[in-house]
């Protein structure tokens, strides 16, 4: 199963931990393509979650990038 880490990882996005404000969620995070790009907020009850949460406010095919980074583990495999 590909995470949400591996899915902003293969696409060049980076995440940053956001403090904690008063609501009842233990993690909050940002998601961006670079310094001053595009980016989105995401909270939730675990990490993955709060990634998600801010993913899937993004203009991106994910299941798209989900097939890619399969292919490409595929490939390893197959050239071992």
């Amino acid at each position: 199963m590909v995470t949400w880490a591996q899915k902003i990882a293969f696409v060049g996005m980076t995440c940053e931990d956001v403090p904690p404000n008063q609501m009842n969620y233990t993690f909050n995070v940002m998601v961006r393509f670079s310094p001053k790009g595009l980016c989105s907020y995401g909270r939730g009850s675990t990490h993955e979650k709060a990634l998600e949460c801010a993913c899937v406010g993004l203009p991106m095919d994910w299941n798209s990038v989900t097939r890619k980074i399969t292919d490409k583990e595929w490939e390893l495999i197959a050239h071992m």
